[in-house]
C-alpha cells in the first residue's frame, strides 16, 4: 500500500527526492508505530514500546495510519507526531548473561567491553536499563520501574568478570559526568525517569566495597547530596521499597565505612574536612530519614557511631565541630559538620554539644554583665522553696536571660564558694522537697514507680519552679534523682500520647481500660456498669468531671467503648494537668530552647536529666582517684572494690545513691563520674560517710573485707538519701 501510493505521486522536478523522503519518513513511522523505538518503556503516545499506546490494528490499518502521519510530518503539520530517535543500548539481565555466555565461549570480551562502554556513555541508556515489562517500568514518584533483583544480578555478573577492571573505570568515569550533569542542569534530576540510574546504581554490589570506597562509593554519594529537594524526595520513596533487609545491610556497611575512616586518625587528621566521611555521612542521613518514614523497624541506636564519638571526646575537634555548625545555621552555610549530622551522636556526645552551647551563652552573658556574669541564687536552708522561688520570680519579671548564665549557688549565713558542689547540694535538697508528698505537687505510684503531676495542685508557681529546675540542672550539667514516666517526656518534646502512655502513669487504670477493649459482649453496660464520668478524689472529697456533655447519663457500651477510652485517656494525660503542665513546660523552656529540641530524642531526655541506670562499676575503678593516704595498691582499696564489685545490682544502686546522690551513673555511664576514696581516720566500728556532692566516699580503713563488707552495706541500708555531711 505506501509504495503503491508513493508511486501514483505526480512526475515533477525534485519529485524523486521528495519520494525518497516520504517513503523513509512512512517507514520510520511505521516500524515506530508497529513495533516501537526499542525502549524498554518510552512516553511517545504514538510508539508501540508505550505501554499505554492501544493496538493500531491490522497491518492494512497500521500501514494507513503511517502514510497520514508521515505526510504530515514532511508537511511540517501542526499535529505532526514526534519520531523517536533510535534507542540506545541499556542493560538487561538477560542480555548481559548472553553477551557474557557468548565471550566465555569464544574466550573474547571485546563485545562485553563494548556494551559496558555503550550503556555507560548514555544517563538515558543507564535509566532504561533492569526495567519492568508494561506499566510496571513507568517511573513515577511511587516507583521507579527497575526490576531491583535483575539490577544487583546483572550488574554483580559484569564487576566479577574478566573485564572487572573496566567495569569499574567505566563505573567510576559515569559517576564523575553524572557530577557534571547536576552541576548544570540540576533541574533535569526532578524527573522520575532521569533518577532511575541513582536506584540502578544501588543495586551494584560493588558499590559497598570498601576497597573501592574512594573510586565508587565517595562520588556516588557526593552525586546524591548534589540532588535537587525534589529528585531526593523521589529516590527516598523507592529507596523504602528495597525492603528491609537492604537497608539494613546499607546501614552496616556505611557504618563499618564511616568507623574505618574514623579510626584512621593518620590519614584523616580532622574529620570535618574529610570527602570520603561528608559523603557516608550524607548516605547515612538518607537512610535515617527513610527509617523514621517507615515508624523506625530499625533502632535509632543502629544508627549511633561509636568510633566517631570517640573522635568527638577531643575537645577541640568538637568545639570545631560546633563553630562550624552554629555558622551554618546562623549564615545559611552548607560546610560538612559532624553536628548537622546529629542522629550519628550518642546522648554523652550530645550532652557534651549542649553543655558547649550553654557555656557559649554562659560566656556571652558574662561579657555583657563583667562582674555580673554569673546566675547567682541565694537561698535559706529552711525556706528553701520559698527563697528560690522569690528570688526566681524577680528575674522572670526583670531579667529571664539572667537563667542561660552559670549557675552559682549560695545558702544564706554559711562560708564556702559554689565550685559545683553547692549547686548539687541545692539541686538535691530542693527535689527532694518539691517531690515529698506532703508537698502536694506530685503522686507517687507504687506500681510503676513513678512520679506523676498531681491535678489537684492548684499554685502553678511551683510547676514554674520545677520546669526552671530541670533547665538549669541540665544547662549546668547536674544530674537529678527525679522518677518521672516517659510519657512526661514525651509531653516535654511536644511528641503525641495516647493510651499506651497511661500504663506507665496509672498501671491499674490502664488495665481495667484495656479490659474494657478487650471485651466483646453485648453486656458490656451491665458487665461494667460505667458512663462518661471520671470520679476523683479531691482532699478527701469526691469529685466529678464529665468527659461528654451529660457525661454521668451516658452508658458505656459496645459502640461507644474505645471513644470513652481515648477521652479518658485525654483526661488522665492531658485535661486534668493542663494548667500544671503548662507552666512547668513554660519554666523548662525559660532555660532550654531551640538547640534541646533539635538534637535530642524523647528517648535520651531522661538520660540527659536522670542519668544512665545501666551500671558498669569496672568504669568506675578506673577512673577513681585517691585522697588522704589511700591509692590504688592499699589493701583497704583492693578488699574495698572486690566488695563492691561482688554486690548484686540492687545493692550497688544503694552504694551509687548514698556516695552521689543518685542510684544512676552520669550520661556516657560511670566512665565519666569524678568520684573519690578519702581515708577517713583509723579503723573503728565507726560506719563510712560520703560528700554526695562531690562525690566523695569517706572510707575508714578497716583490717578486714569482711568488716568492710559489713560496715559498707550498713551505712547504705540506713542512708536516708542525700547523705551529706
Amino acid at each position: 500500500m505506501i509504495e503503491n501510493i508513493i508511486i501514483s505521486l505526480p512526475r515533477v522536478r525534485g519529485m524523486a527526492d521528495v519520494k525518497e523522503k516520504l517513503r523513509a519518513t512512512i517507514r520510520q513511522v511505521y516500524a515506530q508505530v508497529t513495533n516501537g523505538c526499542g525502549r524498554p518503556v518510552c512516553t511517545n503516545p504514538n510508539c508501540a514500546s508505550n505501554p499505554e499506546m492501544g493496538s493500531v490494528g491490522t497491518q492494512q490499518e497500521a500501514q494507513r495510519l503511517s502514510i497520514e502521519l508521515g505526510s504530515k510530518i514532511l508537511s511540517n503539520h501542526q499535529e505532526a507526531i514526534k519520531l523517536c530517535e533510535k534507542a540506545p543500548p541499556f542493560f538487561t539481565l538477560a542480555s548481559i548473561q548472553q553477551i557474557m555466555e557468548k565471550a566465555a565461549k569464544e574466550n573474547d570480551y571485546v563485545p562485553v567491553r563494548r556494551f559496558i562502554g555503550e550503556v555507560f556513555a548514555h544517563n538515558e541508556s543507564l535509566n532504561q536499563s533492569f526495567l519492568h515489562e508494561g506499566l510496571m517500568g513507568v517511573a513515577c514518584t511511587e516507583q521507579s520501574g527497575v526490576n531491583y533483583k535483575d539490577a544487583e544480578e546483572g550488574l554483580g555478573l559484569l564487576g566479577s568478570s574478566e573485564v572487572s577492571d573496566l567495569y569499574y573505570n567505566t563505573v567510576s568515569r559515569a559517576l564523575t559526568n553524572l557530577k557534571q550533569d547536576l552541576r548544570y542542569s540540576k533541574s533535569s534530576f526532578e524527573s522520575p525517569v532521569n533518577l532511575r540510574q541513582f536506584i540502578v546504581l544501588l543495586q551494584d554490589p560493588s558499590l559497598f566495597d570498601p576497597f573501592r570506597c574512594k573510586l565508587f562509593f565517595v562520588p556516588f554519594t557526593s552525586c546524591i547530596a548534589a540532588l535537587p529537594e525534589q529528585g531526593l524526595k523521589i529516590l527516598k520513596s523507592w529507596m523504602k521499597d528495597l525492603g528491609l533487609e537492604k537497608l539494613k545491610f546499607f546501614l552496616t556497611t556505611v557504618q563499618s565505612m564511616l568507623s574505618m575512616r574514623a579510626l584512621q586518625e593518620d590519614l584523616v587528621p580532622i574529620l570535618h574536612k574529610d570527602e570520603d566521611t561528608h559523603g557516608a555521612a550524607e548516605f547515612l542521613h538518607i537512610l535515617y530519614d527513610i527509617n523514621k518514614e517507615l515508624n523506625e523497624p530499625i533502632s535509632y541506636l543502629e544508627f549511633y557511631n561509636d568510633v566517631i564519638n570517640e573522635r568527638l571526646l577531643d575537645i577541640d575537634e568538637l568545639a570545631e565541630n560546633f563553630i562550624i555548625w552554629q555558622k551554618n545555621l546562623d549564615r545559611g552555610g552548607n560546610q560538612f559538620t559532624l553536628c548537622s549530622y546529629i542522629f550519628m551522636l550518642d546522648p554523652y556526645t550530645k550532652s557534651r554539644v549542649l553543655l558547649f552551647d550553654s557555656k557559649v551563652q554562659q560566656f556571652e552573658h558574662r561579657q555583657g554583665f563583667l562582674n555580673r556574669g554569673y546566675f547567682v541564687l541565694r537561698v535559706e536552708r529552711e525556706h528553701l522553696i520559698g527563697s528560690a522561688l522569690a528570688q526566681m520570680e524577680l528575674h522572670l519579671i526583670h531579667d529571664p536571660s539572667v537563667f542561660k548564665r552559670q549557675l552559682k549557688v549560695k545558702f544564706e549565713g554559711e562560708e564556702g564558694i559554689d565550685e559545683g558542689g553547692l549547686q548539687k547540694e541545692f539541686f538535691q535538697l530542693i527535689i527532694k522537697e518539691l517531690f515529698d508528698e506532703k508537698f502536694g505537687m506530685f503522686t507517687w505510684n507504687k506500681e510503676s514507680n513513678r512520679y506523676w503531676i498531681s491535678h489537684t495542685s492548684e499554685d502553678t508557681k511551683e510547676f514554674l519552679l520545677i520546669g526552671l529546675i530541670l533547665g538549669l540542672a541540665i544547662y549546668n550539667g547536674v544530674i537529678l534523682d527525679i522518677h518521672f514516666p516517659k510519657v512526661l517526656y514525651k509531653k516535654l518534646m511536644g511528641i503525641s500520647v495516647g493510651f499506651d502512655d497511661v500504663k506507665e502513669v496509672e498501671p491499674t487504670v490502664w488495665k481495667n481500660l484495656n479490659e474494657l477493649h478487650e471485651y466483646s459482649g453485648d453486656d458490656m453496660e451491665e458487665v461494667f456498669g460505667l458512663n462518661f464520668q471520671v470520679m476523683y478524689d479531691y482532699y478527701g472529697h469526691s469529685n466529678c468531671y464529665n468527659l461528654i456533655e451529660n457525661g454521668d447519663s451516658v452508658l458505656v457500651n459496645q459502640s461507644n467503648k474505645e471513644k470513652y477510652i481515648e477521652l479518658y485517656t485525654k483526661w488522665i494525660l492531658e485535661v486534668s494537668v493542663e494548667k500544671q503542665f503548662e507552666a512547668f513546660l513554660k519554666g523548662f523552656k525559660y532555660v532550654c530552647t531551640g538547640l534541646f529540641f533539635e538534637i535530642f530524642r524523647v528517648e535520651e531526655v531522661e538520660l540527659l536529666i536522670c542519668g544512665d541506670p545501666e551500671l558498669d562499676f569496672k568504669d568506675l575503678e578506673n577512673v577513681t582517684h585517691y585522697d588522704g593516704g589511700f591509692d590504688v595498691d592499699h589493701e583497704v582499696i583492693k578488699n574495698f572494690w572486690e566488695v563492691i564489685h561482688s554486690l548484686n545490682e540492687e545493692e550497688q544502686k544503694k552504694f551509687l545513691f548514698f556516695t552521689t546522690g543518685s542510684d544512676r551513673a552520669p550520661i556516657g555511664g560511670l566512665k565519666n563520674l569524678r568520684f573519690i576514696i578519702t581515708k577517713h581516720g583509723d579503723d573503728s566500728d565507726r560506719l563510712p560517710g560520703a560528700h554526695t556532692c562531690f562525690n566523695v566516699l569517706l572510707l575508714p580503713p578497716y583490717a578486714t573485707k569482711e568488716k568492710l563488707r559489713e560496715k559498707l552495706l550498713l551505712a547504705t541500708e540506713n542512708a536516708t538519701g542525700f547523705g551529706m555531711l
